[in-house]
């Protein structure tokens, strides 16, 4: 393959031992014309950084690598890793515009010769140029800062650890509790059950039939000769019907506690399977996250994980299993803005094709919203959170 003049190489790997990663930054040291190549990593000694040609027995410090300062992280997914990345990579790109603006590297041009509010144009240069404006950087930097802010809301505590209400908390809390129940039901049922079937096994006494027993006793001596064949039978069918009960016990336990915490009461007594809708980054990172939580579950109170992008592969790929044990975790874009509005309303239709595939309010599958926009389609979601908006 060949590189532009000026070309830039940006290497990314938490342990610093990816394969892809480090042989391609071997690979790009061999090339002809090899590219200014720059390594992030979680520590400073790392195969990748050799293969860029940083080591600690160098004298010199190149400046071409960075780290997120994490260290070793030997749990996978890393959900500490993904954070310092995610921060690190953040400052990254805000201090690249704010160092073309102040460093003087960006020549200086009449304002005729610019577009409003731009620094950088294309220029007759054999190597491409993009455009910053300054307006841009500015956003991007408010919208940073605004981070602190919007998750103090999100977890109702200030950065000092002092706590406050905050209604945005209040909701997500519920949504939290919603989705225990959902996964404490197979818990209540299967221990309920056991209580049951161990006290009145150890005691000799089943409910229905031992109750008849006792009326039968107190009234004995009021019973004839000819009402023996008749109370024989319904010993029999009371006894039969403490069978049933025993089989359909946690049936019943579990259809109570949905009644109890108010929600569907005829779906699928199985397992839940949580999805997450969201752009590709975002759902691949919370199916990790929730992936490794769910290694750490009982085995009563297990699930599934998946994810799949709305606006892409999931109405052809999961649509077809959106059964009543299917919640499905939406994360939509904010429709306010211009530029999103088209892929709020694509994440919107994929959710309805997945939801009204059956008629049946118990049949379908149920539908959590976390976003920006406070509006919300009537009927689609059974929660919806809107999260605070600092732009």
């Amino acid at each position: 393959f060949r590189l532009s003049p000026g070309a830039i190489a940006f290497g990314i790997s938490q342990s610093g031992t990816t394969y892809p990663t480090v042989w391609a930054a071997r690979l790009l040291t061999c090339v002809q014309q090899q590219p200014q190549l720059f390594a992030l990593s979680g520590d400073f000694d790392t195969v990748l950084a050799a293969s860029i040609g940083q080591t600690l027995q160098d004298c010199y410090f190149s400046n071409n690598l960075f780290s997120t300062l994490s260290g070793v992280r030997p749990a996978e997914p890393s959900t500490l890793a993904t954070i310092t990345m995610h921060h690190t990579l953040t400052r990254l790109l805000l201090y690249l515009p704010e160092h073309l603006r102040h460093s003087g590297l960006v020549q200086d041009r009449k304002q005729q010769e610019l577009e409003e509010n731009s620094s950088v144009e294309p220029s007759d240069k054999i190597w491409p140029a993009c455009e910053l404006r300054v307006e841009e950087a500015l956003q991007l930097s408010k919208l940073v800062t605004s981070m602190t802010t919007s998750a103090e809301e999100i977890v109702g505590n200030t950065d000092f650890g002092f706590s406050f209400e905050s209604p945005v908390n209040k909701d997500l809390r519920r949504v939290a509790a919603t989705l225990s129940s959902h996964l404490q039901e197979g818990w209540w049922a299967f221990m309920f059950s056991c209580t049951y079937i161990l006290v009145t096994v150890t005691l000799g006494f089943p409910i229905i039939s031992g109750v008849w027993a006792l009326i039968v006793d107190h009234t004995l001596e009021q019973l004839t000769r000819d009402m023996e064949p008749l109370i024989i039978v319904l010993g029999y069918a009371f006894s039969f019907t403490d069978a049933l009960l025993y089989m359909l016990m946690p049936l019943l336990v579990a259809t109570v506690h949905r009644l109890l915490t108010k929600r569907r009461l005829w779906t699928r007594h199985t397992s839940r399977t949580l999805v997450f809708l969201d752009s590709t980054a975002n759902y691949k990172l919370l199916r990790a996250y929730v992936s490794k939580l769910r290694s750490l579950s009982w085995r009563l109170t297990s699930f599934a994980v998946m994810g799949q992008n709305p606006v892409d592969h999931f109405v052809h790929e999961m649509t077809h299993l959106a059964h009543s044990d299917v919640i499905l975790l939406v994360g939509r874009p904010d429709g306010r803005l211009a530029g999103l509005t088209a892929m709020e309303s694509s994440v919107i239709m994929s959710v309805q094709q997945a939801r009204f595939i059956s008629s049946s309010a118990s049949g379908g599958i149920e539908a959590i919203s976390v976003g920006h926009n406070p509006w919300q389609k009537p009927g689609l979601f059974r929660h919806a959170v809107a999260l605070p908006t600092r732009q």
